[in-house]
This record gives C-alpha cells, structure tokens and sequence, in this order.
C-alpha cells in the first residue's frame, strides 16, 4: 500500500492519496499471500523437474543404477542429492526414479520457453545453463519452503494468518492517516 501511496503523491503531489489506500482497503491479505507462494513453490518444483530432464537426458549411459553421474565434485551438478540428503537417506527406488523421469520429460516438453528444447541438449553452454539453474532452483525452492513452513506455523488453527493481517492493517492504516492525514470519518 506504501509504493500506492508514494505514487499516487509522485504523480499527483495536489492531491491527497486515496483513502482506500490509507485504509489498506486493496492490501492482499496474508493468506492470499501464501497461496501465491505456494503457486510459486509448485512452478519451482516443475523447473526443477524439467532441469533434471535435461542434465539427466544430456548425460545417457552415465548413469550408475539410479545415480545421474555428473561431476560429483560440482554442488550446481547434484540435482538429485538437492532432493535429498543422500548420506541419511536410502537410495532413490527405481520405481520412484522412473516416475521421477516421466513426469521430468513432461513437464520439459510442455515448457515451450526459448532452451527448452531437445536438439538444443547437446550444446555444453546450454547444459552449463541447466547445471547453474539446478542450484539456484534447489536454493529457491528451499528459502520458499522455510517461508512456507513459518507461515503455516502462524497460522496455526487457520486464522492465524488472517488475525495477523488484520491487527498489521489497522496498524498501518493508523500510521498512514498519522502520516498523510486522511481521513473520510
């Protein structure tokens, strides 16, 4: 509601801001929030399915039973450990693997993006591109997942979230009528 506010007053400095704005009328709730951060997480997932797809369809016959081998050396080439701790947890079943990698060719084939192609997999500047985005997804999948699990922790019951965002509105619409002296009342 600020940067509306901080516009509106730019743009139009004679005029007082909106008092829907000052009342945080329009302000999306915090959970609605969180469902778009969830929506976020989902596209994360599917990227992250698709980069698979491609470093995995990129390195055939390297494999060693269901271990993509990369350059173990490289954390940006361990997808698959990105998924899991591997030194705490059993080796990925084939049947999961295999279910994995269908889902991976799905969703890279539904991606109609520039890159995202087939024929373009045998090019190394390309695959580097995928092997970068694999750390960088995992990095962002797991920052959103922790925010995601602290949102859930204050929600609690279900109407944490909202409580929360209703106290926070009738805070900032206190402070934004202290700051620009609006009022309809």
């Amino acid at each position: 509601m600020q940067a509306a506010i901080t516009t509106i007053l730019q743009f139009r400095p004679d005029q007082p801001p909106l008092d829907d704005h000052v009342k945080c009328v329009d302000a999306e709730s915090y959970p609605d929030l969180q469902d778009r951060h969830c929506r976020l997480l989902e596209h994360l997932v599917r990227m992250q399915r698709a980069t698979y797809y491609a470093l995995r369809r990129a390195s055939p016959g390297s494999a060693v039973g269901n271990v993509v081998a990369l350059d173990a050396t490289s954390d940006c080439n361990l997808f698959d450990m990105a998924r899991r701790d591997l030194d705490d947890e059993p080796d990925i079943p084939d049947a999961e693997v295999a279910v994995l990698e269908k889902e991976a060719a799905e969703v890279f084939r539904r991606i109609s993006r520039r890159g995202f192609d087939e024929d373009g997999l045998v090019d190394e500047d390309r695959l580097e591109g995928f092997r970068i985005g694999a750390s960088v997804l995992y990095a962002a999948a797991h920052i959103l997942r922790r925010f995601l699990d602290t949102l859930r922790k204050l929600d609690g019951d279900g109407n944490g979230l909202l409580i929360c965002f209703q106290d926070d509105r009738t805070t900032f619409t206190g402070e934004f009528v202290k700051l620009y002296g609006v009022t309809n009342d």
